[in-house]
């Protein structure tokens, strides 16, 4: 009997800016609610398009 094979790994949804991809990130096994687990998802979205753009209007600066 051959060994079993490795289940397949789950891709993250297209990128960073979505909530599904922060959803699955937060909970892969899809354990939480899915209004708990929407909800963490677009507040951690939230503080990372918020970091994002500070560092990216930081990059934009001149520098002295």
């Amino acid at each position: 009997m051959p060994p079993a094979a490795a289940p397949p790994r789950r891709r993250l949804p297209a990128g960073p800016g979505t909530v599904d991809y922060w959803a699955a990130a937060l909970d892969p096994d899809g354990e939480l609610p899915i209004d708990l687990r929407t909800l963490l998802a677009s507040r951690v979205r939230g503080r990372w398009m918020a970091v994002a753009g500070r560092l990216g209007a930081a990059a934009r600066k001149p520098q002295k």
